[in-house]
């Protein structure tokens, strides 16, 4: 509430000179810490809060009539039975909140269910640590939900234009990989059938070929939230490091993919020599 304050405020003291616009805000907080304060120590209700700030800001308004902003705009409207709806309005889902770590749903879920927001993130890091990129799955299908369905002017913008971008090269260096991966067992396989007439039998040496399905399963279950993520304006610059990671990811797909291709080469070779050796 008093973070919905002072962006109201802040909004309405725009068409002040800088430094007078800076003592005014500062003045102001320095008032509401003052207000609040006052309580004795004890969790002021919702109601006391919204009291405190509307005595603030008539407060400021009396000492600022010679300012240029007139009387009625300079005071934020806080009215004690109504103020939980008009922050709702003002700031929405609370993902433009200063104490979002990552996208600031933790921060969403803890303002509507009123739990700690270091319950939250702790409930979270379990889920992550249990069930690893379906967490990263929930938490990011959370954020569109909040971000597409809540009024949140204040929240960061997603760069679409990024999100798509991330999406179709990871995608599109997934399915290279993939096709790589397949085109060396198949070209093998022909080969081996043309040269020396009987079909390719590599047991533990195609490996890949049995296995490759799963391993593009599991790069696309870890690597499609990570590209999501990298997108989303996240705090602190987590982006980059979502996107390091999703890059680490392609890496080491691609080198499974090239011991594996080294493997078929491998097998091939000795079922030659195989055959050279017995033919002899």
């Amino acid at each position: 509430m008093v973070s919905a304050f002072l962006k109201a405020a802040a909004r309405d003291t725009e068409g002040l000179e800088p430094i007078e616009r800076a003592e005014r805000l500062a003045r102001m907080k320095a008032s509401i810490r003052k207000e609040l304060m006052g309580s004795g120590g004890a969790s002021p209700t919702d109601d006391a809060v919204a009291a405190a700030l509307h005595r603030c800001s008539i407060k400021d308004n009396g000492k600022n009539q010679d300012t240029k902003t007139p009387p009625s705009s300079a005071e934020p409207s806080v009215e004690p039975g109504s103020r939980a709806a008009e922050v709702e309005t003002e700031t929405g889902t609370g993902l433009a909140s200063d104490q979002r770590c990552w996208l600031g749903v933790c921060a969403v879920l803890g303002d509507r269910f009123g739990v700690r927001l270091a319950y939250i993130r702790t409930l979270c890091v379990l889920l992550g640590i249990l069930a690893g990129p379906v967490a990263l799955l929930l938490y990011t299908a959370l954020y569109f939900q909040i971000y597409f369905t809540a009024r949140d002017d204040g929240a960061p913008r997603i760069d679409s234009l990024s999100l798509i971008r991330n999406l179709f090269s990871f995608v599109a260096i997934t399915a290279v990989l993939y096709v790589a991966g397949r085109a060396a067992f198949l070209l093998a396989d022909g080969l081996y059938l043309r040269f020396m007439e009987e079909e390719l039998v590599l047991d533990q040496w195609g490996w890949l070929a049995n296995h490759q399905q799963f391993l593009l399963q599991i790069v696309i279950l870890f690597g499609v939230p990570m590209a999501i993520l990298c997108s989303l304006p996240m705090r602190r610059e987590w982006d980059y490091t979502w996107k390091r990671v999703m890059q680490a990811g392609l890496a080491v797909y691609a080198t499974i993919l090239s011991f594996g291709i080294a493997s078929i080469l491998v097998g091939v070779v000795l079922l030659v020599i195989e055959e050279v050796v017995g033919a002899g």
